[in-house]
């Protein structure tokens, strides 16, 4: 046989390249459709599916390593990987995570993953089987983790939110990829790694879980609802700095670094984007209108810049106002508008915001320690007054006679 030219043994290989790159799961697809069809067989089977999964693997593995195209050899891999899912999950509609036949085709899925690791795309489907196992073991290591972070201040609402991942992903509702099995064993060790210890500039400790959650940008609604609460409550409790408290909370969400290429749900905002125009909207509002007005009556009043600000407690102040509205001195309003009114207009040396429910809760004071101070008050501006008074008496006394 005459032998070939450079060209000729070139078209050769390819040839054979092309060819030995063939489809291989033809007779698996063919009896996972007969388990399906007959479910009564499943338990039957389990020596020719096996068989045939053995020399599946052979098969492929065999004709992957034959390419010397990149392209082809990605394609093959990714094909198979797909259909061998797609297999998987068809099995799992009529037999248990731990069939034989299951766990074979899982096996299958492990050795193409272990022989060609750099091929494993992020996007590639997780099969519904490989998430109930996985996620068997990945609820173990959270139970090991639990004590520790009640030990440092998460409360159940917390740990509720911080399990949501570990629940998305064994509940099979949505389609999971081989990113998020990654994003979760990043996200369980970064969870085991947090050092209690050192939690500046949060206020406690338990920050630092808000903290991993937004770094590794686990973008679940609840998440933001949690921070945004946590965020308004602080802001809530320094009234006289909120503004400042606001700003510095968004200084402190936008530059954590991220530790994830990408979001846990990938067709929604980032949980730092939804934060920070959440802290932006809160900013605007608090800036312009009196938000204890708002919370009171739901009504946008703006914030007043000319409040009185009183040397007294507010139990005293508030005392002080009843007693000028028991005397007829606001004839129009009632005691829900003095409160009103005392809470937008008044304020004090200790606290310069205070709120309707604050002031109602003193409107009816019975309390010595506020009656004799502001009673001293009102003494002292008698004795103020008399004199001025007497003397004004005495002049008009003494004027009478030129008056007639």
């Amino acid at each position: 046989m005459p032998e070939m030219c450079v060209r000729c043994s070139f078209c050769f290989t390819y040839i054979y390249i092309y060819i030995t790159m063939k489809y291989e799961l033809y007779t698996l697809e063919e009896l996972v459709g007969d388990i399906l069809t007959n479910p009564e067989i499943k338990d039957t089977a389990d020596a020719v599916f096996l068989s045939e999964v053995k020399r599946t693997e052979k098969a492929i593995i065999h004709n992957l390593l034959l390419q010397r195209s990149a392209t082809q050899l990605r394609t093959g891999f990714t094909v198979h990987v797909h259909k061998l899912v797609e297999m998987t999950d068809r099995l799992f509609e009529v037999c248990a995570f731990t069939d034989p036949k299951v766990t074979a085709v899982l096996g299958l899925l492990a050795s193409l993953k272990k022989v060609l690791p750099d091929l494993v795309d992020r996007a590639i489907p997780l099969p519904k089987a490989f998430r109930v196992v996985q996620g068997n073991l990945l609820k173990e290591e959270w139970e090991k983790l639990l004590p520790r972070l009640a030990e440092h201040g998460a409360g159940a609402e917390l740990l509720e939110i911080a399990f949501l991942p570990l629940e998305e992903f064994t509940a099979l509702k949505i389609k999971l990829s081989w990113f998020h099995y990654t994003w979760l064993r990043q996200y369980l060790d970064e969870l085991a790694g947090i050092d209690f210890t050192r939690f500046e500039p949060y206020p406690s400790a338990e920050h630092l879980i808000h903290e991993c959650l937004i770094r590794m940008d686990f973008n679940h609604s609840r998440v933001t609802s949690y921070c945004s609460r946590v965020i308004r409550d602080s802001a809530d409790k320094h009234k006289d700095e909120e503004l400042l408290v606001l700003n510095m909370s968004k200084k402190i969400i936008s530059q954590l670094p991220v530790m994830t290429l990408e979001s846990f749900y990938p067709k929604q905002q980032t949980v730092v984007s939804e934060l920070c125009r959440w802290i932006d909207k809160e900013i605007e509002f608090r800036g312009v209108y009196d938000l204890n007005i708002f919370k009171a009556v739901g009504k946008k009043i703006p914030v007043n810049p000319y409040k009185f600000i009183y040397d007294m407690t507010l139990g005293q102040l508030t005392l002080f106002k009843k007693m000028l509205h028991d005397h007829k001195v606001f004839p129009n309003d009632s005691v829900d508008d003095l409160g009103l009114k005392i809470s937008y207009n008044c304020g004090t040396v200790n606290k310069k915001e205070v709120t309707l429910k604050s002031v109602m809760a003193k409107m009816y004071t019975k309390d010595s320690k506020v009656i004799s101070p502001v009673y001293e008050l009102i003494a002292e501006m008698i004795d103020n007054l008399a004199p001025t008074l007497e003397l004004l008496i005495q002049m008009k006394t003494d004027l009478q006679p030129f008056m007639g």
